[in-house]
């Protein structure tokens, strides 16, 4: 079996939030900039995330304690969040500042759908390993 090296235990799991991260920070310049419209900052996020989803789970070390990536990949999505939030402060509209507000919702949701899921089928396979053997 192929060993990890030790940066990518870290490394991979904050990868994915910087990226997420960057589309919403993307999609909200360009909403500012009047370029994009409410509908299509909501779709292009929604596809942006559903587009994530896959990826979160193909980017995961699969060595190791499913845990530790799991935390790694939610204090990456608290940092870049509260960089974020620092942009909508910077954002002289309510409009914008409103949009990326609830982008960030949806982003918390997310990340905690997928890391809840995660989890969940850690325990599956760890119950399965223990039942079956």
């Amino acid at each position: 079996m192929k060993k990890t090296k030790s940066y990518q235990k870290w490394l991979l799991p904050a990868v994915h939030p910087l990226a997420v991260h960057a589309a919403v920070a993307v999609l909200t310049l360009l909403y500012h900039g009047k370029l994009i419209g409410d509908v299509a900052s909501l779709v292009l996020l929604l596809a942006a995330l559903a587009v994530g989803a896959p990826a979160f789970f193909w980017m995961k070390p699969r060595e190791g304690a499913p845990w530790v990536s799991d935390l790694v990949t939610a204090c990456a999505h608290l940092v870049f969040s509260g960089a974020l939030w620092g942009m909508a402060a910077l954002l002289d509209t309510f409009r914008t500042s409103a949009m990326l507000y609830w982008a960030l919702l949806f982003v918390f949701v997310f990340y905690a759908c997928l890391i809840g899921l995660d989890l969940l089928v850690a325990l599956f396979r760890k119950l399965r390993k223990t039942v079956c053997v």
